[in-house]
């Protein structure tokens, strides 16, 4: 198909850098429209590796639910039910963009909810350590990162 998303996003990076960039004169909006060019170039670069990064993470994430789900810590019904589902869920289609974005909220949440009891229970300290690691991994590995440039500036 042409184009694709990434030459649409680019094609439209272009003409506001080529066309509206030139006409404004206030720095306000010209850092504005900079940082929305840089973020165009950041969606043009990385939306592929969007659906890998959501499914490595909601089952990263549900891997380590799991270990909160079995650790034998009282969960309370309503988490003990949240962690469940997530945990036991199959995972969507990788090709299913929304399905994958449905679960990774689902996941993400119920990790959300699951961390002050994984910080307050000393049995769960080993399960920190695979938490933090993996949020630090998660940053690392996240494909939509923008880089803001002030207006004019050359690009890498």
């Amino acid at each position: 198909m042409r184009p694709d998303v990434s030459e649409q996003l680019d094609g439209l990076r272009r003409i506001l850098e080529q066309v509206v960039a030139p006409e404004l004169h206030d720095p306000y909006p010209v850092d504005i429209l900079a940082g929305v060019c840089a973020t165009l170039e950041t969606l043009s670069s990385g939306w592929r590796a969007v659906p890998a990064f959501l499914q490595w993470d909601a089952e990263m994430s549900a891997a380590l639910l799991r270990q909160v789900l079995t650790s034998g810590v009282e969960l309370g019904d309503a988490l003990d039910e949240e962690l469940a589902g997530v945990v036991f869920e199959d995972p969507p289609d990788g090709a299913d963009l929304a399905a994958l974005e449905a679960r990774h909220v689902r996941v993400r949440q119920a990790l959300e909810n699951a961390v002050p009891l994984v910080m307050e229970h000393e049995e769960l300290r080993e399960l920190r350590t695979y938490l933090a690691a993996h949020l630090r991994e998660r940053a690392e590995r996240y494909p939509l990162k923008a880089v803001w440039r002030p207006a004019g500036a050359p690009k890498d």
